[in-house]
């Protein structure tokens, strides 16, 4: 929805597509914390949080520096000489930018499709024990 700039296209034609990208990050985001945070024991939690907040902020400087990369290149690849021109050249850097973040998208959704495991934890599984057993009378130094 976003890759369909031209020239003369102004800002409000990114509307609908950022609409669709923050409905997709607003339903992915708790869906992902819920989905770390459940594949591990109460016990490492804190460490899964850790973990996925980091690998969260690691993505959004590599998307940064990735696509801005492939902005640049496509941006490069014109040569314009009027502004008219500088702007299709610019609108159509963003297109190609936005397609190809599209189709990671796409291809990570196929991965997780793919990949994501369906059994339960075996802590899941597992009855936890309540009580602890007796300590036996040898522990204790009696015979």
């Amino acid at each position: 929805m976003q890759a369909r700039l031209t020239a003369t296209s102004t800002g409000t034609a990114l509307i609908p597509g950022l609409v669709l990208v923050g409905l997709g990050v607003a339903a992915d985001l708790p869906t992902m914390a819920s989905a770390s945070l459940a594949a591990v024991p109460h016990e490492r939690s804190g460490m899964a949080g850790g973990a996925m907040n980091t690998f969260r902020q690691l993505g959004f400087a590599l998307g940064v520096a990735v696509f801005g990369s492939i902005f640049t290149n496509r941006l490069a690849s014109h040569h314009p000489t009027t502004p008219a021109s500088a702007h299709a050249a610019a609108a159509d850097a963003v297109n190609h930018v936005v397609t190809v973040a599209g189709w990671i998208a796409l291809a990570g959704a196929a991965l997780v499709l793919l990949l994501v495991r369906t059994a339960r934890p075996a802590w899941e599984t597992q009855p936890a024990t309540t009580t602890r057993p007796a300590p036996s009378p040898a522990a204790h130094g009696a015979v």
